[in-house]
């Protein structure tokens, strides 16, 4: 997760922060061979979609 904390650090963004999310972020991460932390954006218009679409 040392990765995604430098990436969010660059965005002046929140990288995972509390414990759900950081057993999500290593459950996914032990589905790959080499895990890497990715930055990425996508149009505002996309957070008008209901919650549970987000996540």
């Amino acid at each position: 997760t040392l990765q995604a904390r430098n990436l969010a650090e660059e965005v002046n963004g929140n990288p995972v922060n509390n414990e759900s999310e950081s057993e999500l972020v290593t459950e996914i991460a032990a589905l790959v061979e080499w895990p890497v932390a990715l930055r990425g954006s996508f149009d505002e218009k996309f957070l008008t979609l209901p919650e549970e679409l987000l996540i």
